[in-house]
């Protein structure tokens, strides 16, 4: 066999840990590396930057590598991931098999011709599978954002115990957080640099979360802790509660103009027992989705 003396090496590329602190960026990278590593695969190289590489430079990066694969997290829309679909293709010229794994998929009529380069590609949500099938991907799946693979345990706190976080949409973060402060609840950042951030023990000891954030929707899941979402600069938020199997008029605001006092107040009192229940079982089978996604990887090298 071919890998009978050594495991075949993989370059991971738009390694999001250049964004700092942020949390959603750092569990996932962890579980990517974690879910290589269990299925026989060696991470020998992370590529953070997003921009179109000089070629010579990129190859000598990739040369010993057996496979590259690329976390398209959040950064596949509007046409936004062309330097990243240059270095699949860079790799791909250079007779690496490339994967396609944790992407959102939307609006990209200019770059959909880079979906033909990968050999298996998954999506965070059902939305953008549909949509990435339509523009031609090749082995299309859905499997969870990897960031739910590890297990987080839920703290219980009297009801209540009501924490605010931040959106990437500017005017959506002022808006939480003149809200939060009104209502004298504690509110919590993902961006960069803040001396506020949400972290992973502010998730477990909340009962209930209210921002826009994806990744803090995804950790609550993990944790068992509902959360009122206001969509993002992608469909993401609302995909993934649509294949959470939820009520969406109950978890998610369209648009800031509804998010006031009195809503956040109704979502405190919900009975959210349907949609704790859903997420314990999304998490569980998107566990079994991501071991069996890394088997399909390995296979291809």
């Amino acid at each position: 066999m071919k890998y009978l003396f050594r495991k075949p090496k993989a370059v991971i590329l738009n390694d999001t840990r250049r964004d700092g602190d942020h949390l959603g960026c750092h569990f996932v990278m962890g579980n990517l590396i974690e879910l290589c590593t269990r299925h026989g695969i060696k991470v020998s190289r992370t590529i953070q930057s997003k921009k179109k590489p000089q070629k010579a430079t990129f190859q000598k990066r990739i040369r010993g590598a057996d496979i590259v694969i690329l976390n398209g997290e959040g950064s596949l829309h509007h046409d936004r991931g062309i330097g990243l679909f240059e270095q699949a293709a860079l790799a791909a010229d250079a007779g690496k098999p490339v994967v396609l794994v944790n992407s959102v998929w939307q609006s990209n009529p200019k770059t959909k011709e880079y979906l033909q380069l990968f050999k298996l590609t998954a999506f965070r949500e059902t939305t953008s599978m549909k949509l990435a099938s339509a523009d031609g991907a090749k082995e299309a799946i859905c499997v969870p954002d990897l960031s739910l693979y590890k297990h987080i345990e839920s703290v219980q706190r009297p009801k209540g115990n009501l924490i605010f976080t931040d959106s990437v949409l500017h005017d959506v973060s002022a808006k939480l957080k003149t809200l939060s402060a009104g209502m004298d609840l504690p509110s919590y950042s993902m961006a960069n640099g803040t001396p506020n951030p949400l972290t992973l023990d502010r998730i477990t000891n909340a009962d209930a979360i209210v921002g826009g954030r994806f990744h803090a929707l995804c950790l609550g899941l993990s944790a068992g802790k509902p959360m009122l979402c206001i969509e993002s600069n992608t469909h993401k938020i609302g995909a993934l509660l649509s294949d959470l199997g939820v009520d969406l008029s109950s978890y998610l605001l369209v648009n800031s103009e509804d998010l006031t006092e009195k809503r956040v107040n109704e979502f405190a009192k919900q009975d959210h027992t349907d949609f704790i229940a859903n997420s314990r079982n999304y998490v569980l089978q998107g566990r079994k989705d991501m071991d069996r996604m890394f088997k399909k990887i390995r296979y291809l090298v």
